[in-house]
């Protein structure tokens, strides 16, 4: 399966080792620096085709060394860069991933150019050339929320591919009434698999089977939600299940984590798995991707993790 992935393209300088109380200090030293490429639409590309998928990546990059750098990250880790526009307005997005001892982490970044994202940057050559597109940054673009995915996916779906999407979280608190705004782009939505942070903003509420129950009337085919360390709950509507998290003894980094999920569910899907089994496929691949440094250098074949699934039937 080919996957055109549209969103969040980010530069990561991740930082290890980052002591709680560093803004009381004049300085301290880390455990490790990596550079790498990141945000969500290009952590899935990358996943995508470490799993065996065909990727290609639609984003928005600068003429500057970032967007250099990106693009070449994109071709060594096999992801077409064909459909990332340049921009001359904002310089590429860059974030600063400060990870402390624990593995979590903490962001400052430079993103500016996520004002410039618009349903005009993904056009019917782009649709036709994949199987299906995916989306990573709901609650991110404001041109986006304010109806440009809802036109895009509808395209997608008229053309009969698959849609797929996730969120973002910058900040945003519950509104009433910010539920109505997401029903048109659930009607074109075949999957989406958000957090359960990221859905108490639109509903209210942490509790998955009533968060389930708001979509139900969507048109969705599955619905899901990452639940951190304890799993996610995924449903097609006629069963729901909550599928565990799959035990990791080290974890070094969680950047990412949620993005090597969505990778797995999606590698899964291509290769006609039920939805349930989708989600531990998911739950496998973030596992190992949360021992590494980096959002996919951990994330393994897909044939590793085929058998893990097999052996934990």
């Amino acid at each position: 399966m080919k996957i055109l992935c549209f969103g969040m393209v980010v530069c990561d300088y991740l930082i290890a080792g980052i002591p709680s109380d560093i803004m009381s200090r004049n300085g301290a030293p880390i455990q490790s620096l990596r550079l790498s490429g990141g945000g969500d639409a290009l952590n899935v590309a990358v996943g995508l085709t470490r799993l065996g998928q065909e990727a290609i990546i639609c984003g928005r990059i600068a003429a500057d060394p970032t967007g250099a750098y990106l693009t070449e990250y994109c071709k060594d880790n096999g992801v077409s860069p064909d459909y990332l526009i340049q921009d001359d307005e904002f310089p590429s997005a860059t974030s600063f991933a400060l990870i402390d001892p624990s593995g979590e982490r903490h962001f400052l970044f430079e993103n500016r150019i996520y004002a410039n994202y618009s349903a005009e940057m993904v056009n019917e050559r782009m649709i036709e050339s994949a199987d299906g597109v995916y989306f990573g940054s709901l609650l991110t673009f404001p041109k986006l929320d304010g109806g440009g995915l809802a036109e895009i996916f509808r395209r997608v779906k008229s053309a009969g591919k698959l849609t797929a999407m996730d969120a973002a979280i910058h900040g945003q608190k519950f509104e009433p009434g910010r539920m109505k705004s997401l029903r048109a782009v659930l009607e074109a939505t075949d999957i989406f698999f958000p957090s359960i942070a990221e859905m108490e903003i639109y509903t209210g509420s942490r509790n998955p089977y009533k968060i389930a129950e708001s979509v139900r009337d969507s048109g969705l085919r599955v619905f899901g939600i990452k639940l951190g360390e304890a799993g996610c709950y995924v449903t097609d509507f006629s069963d729901e299940k909550i599928i565990p998290a799959v035990p990791v003894q080290n974890v070094v980094d969680t950047t990412g984590a949620g993005d090597s999920f969505f990778a797995g569910f999606l590698s899964g899907w291509a290769n006609g798995y039920t939805p349930f089994e989708c989600a531990k496929i998911g739950n496998i691949v973030a596992s190992y991707a949360i021992q590494k440094l980096g959002s996919t250098i951990g994330i393994p074949s897909f044939d590793r993790v085929v058998a893990d699934l097999r052996a934990s039937a």
